[in-house]
């Protein structure tokens, strides 16, 4: 697996080391109703946001030649570029080799620690899916609905 980090105006990151896991935690947003005869009942009404998450290091000048490093750069320019796409709010694109993992994210959180005698860089990303928010005029809206309607529906 190979982790990338690209923006909107092309610049990229290309991790140097790959984390030992990454996490992806999915959420239904539900509805919940209560029933005198049945008691609680629970009905999915659209969904949360993804949220994306791993840690790792930037390996420091001390290991750059290590064979686990696959394309290595400082890692305090590692560290400037994520931290300015985190505090602008740019919407980056992070695609994970040989997983399904190619979303548009913000980067919610980031967490770096310096240390050990490499000039390695220890971190911890978390990352929100980016999607959009249309929203429509009544025209657009009654529009849209009766495009849809004069659409034929699909054979059984």
């Amino acid at each position: 697996m190979e982790f990338y980090l690209t923006a909107p105006d092309g610049s990229r990151i290309h991790l140097p080391v790959t984390p030992e896991k990454i996490t992806v935690q999915t959420e239904s947003k539900m509805e919940t109703f209560e029933v005198i005869s049945l008691g609680k009942i629970d009905i999915p009404r659209g969904r949360v946001s993804m949220r994306i998450s791993w840690e790792g290091f930037f390996p420091g000048e001390a290991r750059k030649n290590s064979p686990f490093v696959i394309d290595w750069r400082p890692p305090k320019e590692m560290v400037e570029i994520i931290s300015r796409w985190k505090d602008k709010g740019t919407k980056v694109r992070l695609l994970v080799t040989e997983t399904p993992i190619n979303y548009d994210c913000y980067i919610s959180s980031f967490e770096h620690t310096w240390g050990g005698g490499y000039g390695d860089c220890q971190y911890t990303i978390e990352l929100v899916e980016a999607r959009e928010l249309v929203v429509y005029t009544e025209s657009e809206k009654k529009s849209k609905q009766q495009l849809s309607k004069k659409r034929p529906s699909p054979p059984p």
